[in-house]
């Protein structure tokens, strides 16, 4: 059988705010899991312990490179193709058939897609002392533990990042991909707190 590869780049673009939690913080040798362990095992904590804390989740839960800026990683919306497909039973198809890229400066990047948006790009103004529309507080509830309050990197509506995807026109056609990215788009999301928050439209590049 031969094996008929093609190429397809999509730009999805926010329909509802992105809200980012880099899943490295849970890893216990992250840099910042490691400076927030030690600045919440403080018994008594005064506002300046609350505002570092804060700040640490804050830069802690952004993917964000030095020279990119905040960024999403490819096999995020992956996952989200791949989630959206099991709704048609089809997610086994994606997973094999599939190779997703981001676009870094219009070149292509297996490990980053570059969040375009309006506002700062560095990570200390996107934070502002806390200050900063970029910026995200809320009361949770994580398993065990009383409540604690949450603070997450947040871009509004209009964020937007491109894709470029391989695929394998054996088993899977540019329509259905595009198709089951629109689904993940309307009701899988980005991000985290889906779908309350990373919602997108889809529109097809080349």
């Amino acid at each position: 059988m031969i094996t008929t590869l093609e190429e397809l780049q999509l730009k999805i673009t926010g329909t509802l705010p992105l809200l980012m939690c880099r899943g490295q913080l849970a890893d216990p040798f992250d840099t910042y899991t490691k400076a927030l362990a030690k600045e919440t095992s403080l018994k008594t904590k005064t506002e300046d312990n609350h505002l570092e804390i804060s700040r640490i989740k804050f830069y802690g839960s952004l993917y964000f490179d030095d020279t990119i800026g905040p960024f999403l990683p490819p096999d995020n919306f992956f996952k989200a193709l791949q989630q959206a497909a099991a709704k048609k039973k089809k997610a086994q198809i994606i997973k094999s058939s599939v190779l997703v890229k981001g676009i870094v400066h219009g070149l292509q990047d297996p490990a980053a897609a570059e969040l375009k948006y309006s506002g700062p790009r560095t990570i200390k103004e996107l934070w502002n002392n806390g200050n900063s529309p970029f910026v995200h507080r809320c009361m949770g509830k994580p398993p065990g533990q009383g409540k604690v309050l949450v603070t997450r990197a947040i871009f509004p509506i209009g964020w937007s990042a491109q894709f470029f995807l391989n695929f394998d026109t054996t088993y899977i056609t540019k329509d259905e991909i595009v198709e089951f990215a629109t689904l993940a788009g309307n009701i899988i999301a980005i991000g985290t707190w889906r779908p309350k928050f990373g919602q997108f439209s889809v529109e097809v590049i080349k």
